[in-house]
């Protein structure tokens, strides 16, 4: 059983994690003239670049022979596949539902979308599916999000564009994160998010070109929005996750589970200190949804109550 100090050191990596997660919706909203292949494929590099050169997972002996024989791998190549539609999905939900939406509907799939996958694929954590306080906590969660969503709660007018990028991406974000905690039981996670980050990069220029041409490499990119897209890779993909498996090898997965709840505040609140920049208003009903659907979230994360141990036996 982790000591305090160790409890308050996770709760504070998995609060940054979640924080840094929340900034990467704000970023992507400072980049309206960006065009989609630069937003989706620098972040991408940034963060390989970032883990090929180091990681806390990995030995001083070990190298970067891992990492790289997972670029190599059917998993790797899967796996930055699976990372790079997450990662467009992420982009067109953000740009066309706003950033509040798009950290809501991220929650929903923290909280509900992946404990459900867990279960249905691996049957674990069938003791919180079983319990009252998870579903009551959905259903929360849920309503908040959803009144927050179409009470306009986003920075943009919700539109069918818009919910339809925003629909998948539950779906994408457990399916990922599932996938890639079990590959990582077998291979350093930051080797795992490495190669993945890489071969969705290589992926992703590749396909943007083939859409819209290679006059995208030779585009320059204005010295603030190259600094932002570097910010976007280095936060969102290489020092949140690492925060957020860092706190949860220390301790347990719940600790950051229960914090990413917090992104969607975190965005709130960074979209309200930042409207005269970003040029958007937060709606009353805003304040209102987010902290119920955070409520909704830490219910639905609690650890049920395990049963107590049948009494021992007559004294002799």
């Amino acid at each position: 059983m982790a000591g305090p100090s160790a409890r308050r050191l996770a709760s504070l990596a998995g609060g940054l994690a979640a924080f840094l997660w929340a900034s990467y919706y704000i970023l992507l909203v400072l980049l309206p003239r960006v065009p989609y292949t630069e937003i989706i494929v620098v972040p991408f590099l940034v963060a390989g670049a970032a883990f090929l050169l180091w990681h806390p997972g990995r030995t001083p002996g070990q190298g970067r022979a891992l990492l790289l024989r997972q670029i190599a791998s059917w998993q790797g190549l899967a796996l930055g596949g699976m990372f790079l539609v997450l990662q467009v999905d992420v982009v067109f939900a953000t740009r066309l539902a706003g950033a509040v939406d798009a950290s809501l509907v991220t929650l929903l799939a923290d909280v509900v979308a992946t404990p459900l996958l867990v279960f249905a694929l691996y049957r674990q954590d069938g003791d919180r599916l079983r319990s009252w306080p998870f579903w009551l906590g959905v259903l929360i969660a849920a309503a908040g999000a959803t009144g927050t969503i179409v009470g306009a709660g986003s920075s943009e007018p919700l539109t069918r564009m818009g919910v339809l990028a925003l629909l998948p991406l539950p779906f994408l974000v457990a399916v990922f994160f599932v996938w890639l905690d079990r590959v990582s039981r077998r291979v350093p996670t930051g080797d795992v998010l490495g190669a993945a980050a890489l071969v969705a990069a290589a992926v992703g220029a590749l396909g943007g070109s083939l859409l819209f041409g290679w006059a995208w490499v030779a585009t320059p990119l204005g010295l603030l929005d190259a600094f932002t897209l570097v910010v976007m890779g280095l936060t969102s993909f290489y020092l949140a996750p690492w925060a957020y498996f860092w706190a949860a090898q220390k301790t347990t997965i719940v600790i950051p589970a229960v914090l990413q709840a917090l992104i969607p505040v975190f965005t709130l609140v960074l979209v309200a200190a930042l409207a005269p920049i970003l040029g958007t208003t937060v709606p009353w009903v805003a304040w209102l949804g987010i902290p119920l659907a955070f409520f909704g979230s830490a219910l639905a994360v609690m650890e049920p109550k395990k049963p107590k141990a049948p009494a021992g036996g007559p004294a002799s």
